[in-house]
């Protein structure tokens, strides 16, 4: 008997699954063609990233954060991957897989386009299924669209905000072209799924760490140009049959210098880097109110996929978080 038809035997006895039939980080659904069928399907999705925000939207006023996500479902207990740094987790979100598998970083996100195609992006799952359909990644951090988003995707649109922004370097300042961009897009095209990055709180976080005011004050100022872009939406009609995500990637420690000044960084495994935000509303009226499952920074993937009516690829290894769709049992 071969060495993994024994562990298998073994795991039987005990209930178990084969670890690579069982996701690593959740226990929400993965929805059936029969799940599929009695979803309530969004026409579009728009993905608020949110950078180095972590649990914060918890933790201070965001006035624009509550009155959209107020009534969804939300979680600010979600888990990062490990280790809590930004490709690991874009590439996840995008992809519905774990950093282990995936194995995107900042430096490989940075220098190299992404070509796998057994790891297909959600832009790529809808576009084969959706030809002649609009998809936009509209993003502060070039390294999501250089080495995490696939190239030659139909419809698909890249647009990095740093190369449009021609003032001194403000993360704020990219963020705010970001969104100029984006509701300029949409008054022309109609994107099946929209992704945005905004960054302005991770710079908040490593220039001045976890919890401080200056941290405090850059969360804030990305709930208001997410406020800004959910009320485009809702002036272009939109407002009901797109489903919302709002997903952090990770948060910050804080640290103190010599001169008494803090700063901040991640990548480590501590409550307040590992701990991240996922908000879900949706007007369809499936959208559950209340505390989300156990989930991941992967999940993102299969909300996304389930709110637009497609099946997941096998090989993903995200799942749709209990307590988030009324229509999944």
């Amino acid at each position: 008997m071969k060495i993994y038809d024994i562990l298998l035997t073994i795991g039987n006895m005990f209930k178990l699954r084969p670890a690579k039939e069982r996701n690593k980080i959740t226990d929400g659904f993965l929805p059936t063609e029969e799940d599929l069928k009695g979803a309530k399907k969004y026409s579009r999705v728009m993905i608020f990233g949110v950078d180095g925000a972590g649990d914060y939207f918890s933790k201070c006023s965001v006035p624009n954060f509550d009155r959209i996500f107020g009534h969804g479902s939300r979680t600010f207990s979600a888990l990062s991957q490990f280790p809590t740094i930004s490709a690991q987790n874009w590439g996840s979100i995008l992809h519905g897989l774990t950093f282990q598998s995936h194995k995107l970083t900042n430096e490989i996100a940075a220098t190299m386009n992404f070509v796998r195609k057994d790891q297909p992006s959600i832009f790529r799952v809808c576009a084969e299924s959706h030809p002649g359909s609009t998809y936009a990644s509209i993003v502060n951090w070039y390294p999501i669209n250089k080495g995490i988003v696939e190239n030659k995707i139909e419809g698909l649109y890249k647009i990095n905000a740093g190369e449009l922004y021609k003032g001194p370097s403000d993360d704020e300042a990219v963020d705010r072209v970001a969104c100029e961009q984006i509701i300029s897009f949409i008054q022309d095209k109609d994107p099946r799924i929209l992704y945005t990055h905004l960054d302005g709180p991770d710079e908040g976080g490593h220039s001045h760490g976890y919890g401080t005011p200056e941290y405090v004050a850059s969360v804030q100022h990305a709930d208001e140009l997410v406020g800004k872009i959910y009320d485009a939406y809702v002036e272009r009609g939109w407002g009901e049959d797109t489903l919302f995500i709002l997903v952090t990637d990770h948060g910050h420690v804080c640290k103190k210098r010599k001169d008494g000044t803090t700063f901040g960084g991640h990548g480590g495994w501590t409550d307040s880097e590992k701990y991240v935000t996922i908000a879900v509303a949706g007007g369809l009226g499936d959208i559950i109110d209340g505390e989300m499952g156990q989930a991941g920074t992967l999940d993102v993937a299969s909300i996304a996929l389930y709110a637009l009516g497609e099946k997941q690829p096998d090989v993903y290894e995200s799942r749709v978080p209990k307590n988030v769709f009324s229509t999944l049992k």
